[in-house]
């Protein structure tokens, strides 16, 4: 009973710790910019690409190399649960997880076509080895 109650005080802290987080995240803030003006107020280039290849949950793919209409329902699943997802290149098999514009959810413009082929237009981040895209335009492909 002493244990249950310890887990359920640890639980509640972490919660509020969360919920504290979350709210001084949605105050007005500002970021540095990877592309656009830099901290000097000099023009950057903006680096986009077309990229073609397969919308992907990224744990199960890295776990289990689960890919394709048969892992659907199971990419959703995880998607929903907050899993990451990303886009599996077909011509390098390179990984690039899906990031928003802004704060958005990074999954709203992706998830109709989780397990699909696409082709999208993307802006392009890159830092400390890992490489996003920020979807601007996204396709079906075949």
């Amino acid at each position: 009973m002493k244990k249950l109650l310890v887990s359920f005080l640890a639980l509640g802290a972490l919660l509020l710790s969360a919920s504290l987080l979350l709210g001084q995240h949605g105050e007005k803030h500002e970021h540095g910019s990877a592309h656009g003006k830099s901290a000097e107020g000099v023009e950057e280039e903006i680096d986009t690409r077309t990229v073609t290849g397969e919308i992907i949950d990224i744990t199960c793919y890295l776990r289990h190399d689960s890919t394709g209409e048969k892992h659907i329902k199971c990419a959703t699943y995880c998607a929903t649960l907050g899993m990451p997802l990303g886009l599996l290149e077909d011509e390098t098999n390179k990984i690039y997880l899906i990031i928003p514009a802004g704060h958005e959810d990074p999954k709203g413009a992706v998830m109709p076509y989780i397990g699909k082929k696409v082709k999208v237009d993307a802006i392009l981040y890159s830092m400390g080895g890992l490489t996003g895209l920020e979807i601007e335009k996204i396709e079906e492909s075949k």
